[in-house]
């Protein structure tokens, strides 16, 4: 893979970590809100069932306390049917909210427990009616003997319920708040395995990506076989004709192996027209005086000045430079 593709590579890679960790910051957001509404649908329910009990108990205490008025105020035909009325409207309006404690218990899970009691509180509430009804019927009107008669034949018949009811309440108010609990470690648990998860990928990410820059930087200090600043400063001593330091490339397929094997050439080339005009200048010793031997030596004078700027000796260069 080349220096551009690695590059591309990089940054492509870098892309898709910030990708993943938006992902993974709206995939954690959902569930978070998903959670939340789960959690407050649930507690909309169990809300909900804690009104019906409570209801059903106010209920029950206002039928009861007709009953009674049923027995006070009995002898007056009026004020028995207006009171027997109220008797029967409570005595509904229980079994009502006892119903909707029962379709909403049985909506949500983990409440069989409480909506086994509120069932059973619900039957001994209708066996409580018909008892009050047979004990009722018995005395056509309410005298004090008939008021005591009855009395004695009801008498504690309404514990049962009452106490049925007030254990309903108090279970649903416990169980709230276990639900609650649970409800909110769940959410605690599954925020802290979702941030787990996310931070997981994003760390794989993250060492993926430092061990592909890595090898990025390792291959292109392998390309080059120095720092980028030491292969600069060397291109351009060769440049400007110094070719007295040594590179020592320890990879001949670095630049730095090309720069010392071009250096190298180079140093040969410049020993070997130095020679050539060094015997070019002895054989013109030999020749006769004449403008063909004046060009001559001019040129071979201009070709030793040219070569002179060559720093080929680090010995000469130093000397040339004092």
């Amino acid at each position: 893979m080349g220096f551009r593709s690695r590059i591309y590579a990089l940054m492509a890679g870098i892309v898709a970590l910030v990708l993943v960790l938006i992902l993974a910051g709206w995939w954690m957001s959902g569930q978070a809100l998903s959670g939340t509404d789960t959690a407050y649908a649930d507690g909309l329910k169990l809300a909900q069932a804690i009104d019906n009990a409570r209801s059903a108990q106010v209920n029950f205490q206002r039928q009861v306390q007709e009953w009674k008025n049923v027995l006070i105020r009995g002898g007056d035909a009026g004020l028995r049917e207006r009171h027997w009325k109220g008797f029967e409207e409570r005595e509904a309006l229980m079994d009502k909210e006892l119903d909707a404690l029962q379709a909403g218990l049985g909506a949500m899970g983990g409440m069989e427990e409480i909506a086994a009691a509120g069932a059973q509180t619900r039957e001994e509430h209708r066996k409580l009616g018909q008892r009050y009804r047979a004990a009722l019927q018995k005395y056509p009107s309410i005298d004090a003997a008939a008021q005591q008669a009855i009395d004695v034949e009801v008498r504690g018949m309404d514990r049962p319920t009452s106490a049925g009811i007030d254990k309903l309440v108090e279970q649903l108010q416990t169980k709230v708040g276990q639900r609650f609990a649970a409800d909110a470690q769940t959410a605690h648990d599954r925020m802290r395995s979702n941030l787990m998860l996310a931070g997981g990928v994003a760390l794989a990410l993250m060492v993926l990506l430092l061990g592909v820059a890595l090898a990025i930087a390792r291959g292109v200090l392998a390309s080059l076989g120095a720092d980028p600043e030491t292969a600069v400063a060397a291109t351009a001593r060769i440049a400007t004709g110094d070719l007295t330091e040594r590179l020592n490339a320890k990879s001949p397929g670095s630049l730095i192996g090309a720069l010392e094997m071009m250096q190298s050439r180079l140093r040969n080339i410049s020993l070997a027209i130095r020679e050539v005009a060094f015997d070019i200048e002895s054989r013109t010793i030999t020749m006769p005086q004449g403008p063909a031997r004046e060009l001559l030596v001019d040129d071979v004078e201009r070709l030793r000045a040219a070569i002179d700027r060559i720093q080929i000796d680090r010995q000469a260069a130093a000397q040339r430079r004092a």
